[in-house]
């Protein structure tokens, strides 16, 4: 429990500093990093549905708590109608699949995988260095989880269920440039609002644990700095 409550924290914590950073410059909001940054990027995303990991049995097995996530983002300077600057980030993830085998029987097996993208236009900036990029800011990722069951003695019983999710998130890069090259990281937290339902492809599959997608993301990334302002 203290664990999710730090996590929250961190969700409201890092959306107030964003804003109370830009309202304190009197002069105008200059958020963006003045860097123009295409990465390919990897990492993990934490996936930890304590109730449906209690119903399945995976006898020594561990049960699901990370999914391995790789994809491609891109992050620029923009500037509102008030000349305001700030950075904004877009990134596309896909989840690899995560396999579990009933360990008992090997009658079935789960698999989950899905996809996100992530959306985060107000980032600021907060050191202002030509080699070093720290950037906080708010967004949303959107994305779909999706569980198969397979069950090997009865091949027609194949189950698909799916998760939507839309999640408002806080998130913290940490980027290192030199020349045309940046080195960095990603720390996210999402707080996802939607139902957290698992819909079912027909009415004749077993309903499954809700899961909310209310967890921590780390990513590390290469990317080619495509311009440069500073």
């Amino acid at each position: 429990m203290q664990k999710e409550i730090t996590m929250k924290h961190f969700f409201f914590a890092g959306i107030l500093f964003t804003v109370v950073s830009c309202a304190v410059n009197a002069q105008g909001i200059q958020g963006g990093s003045g860097h123009t940054v295409y990465t390919l990027e990897v990492g993990y995303t934490n996936f930890r549905p304590w109730k449906l990991n209690d119903r399945v049995v995976f006898g020594n097995q561990d049960g699901f708590y990370q999914l391995v996530t790789v994809g491609l983002s891109g992050s620029t300077h923009t500037l509102n109608q008030d000349d305001d600057e700030f950075d904004a980030a877009l990134a596309f993830h896909l989840f690899q699949p995560a396999y579990k085998v009933e360990a008992w029987t090997d009658s079935s097996s789960l698999t989950v995988r899905g996809w996100e993208l992530m959306t985060s236009i107000f980032g600021y900036d907060v050191i202002k260095n030509e080699h070093i990029d720290l950037i906080l800011a708010p967004g949303i990722f959107w994305g779909n989880l999706k569980l198969k069951e397979q069950q090997y003695s009865e091949p027609d019983r194949d189950m698909l269920y799916k998760n939507p999710f839309v999640a408002p998130m806080a998130r913290v890069d940490l980027r290192f440039n030199f020349w045309r090259i940046s080195v960095g990281g990603r720390f996210s937290y999402r707080y996802d609002i939607t139902k957290g339902n698992w819909k079912r492809r027909n009415d004749g599959m077993e309903p499954l644990p809700g899961y909310k997608f209310r967890e921590a993301q780390f990513m590390v990334y290469l990317g080619w700095i495509l311009t440069s302002e500073r």
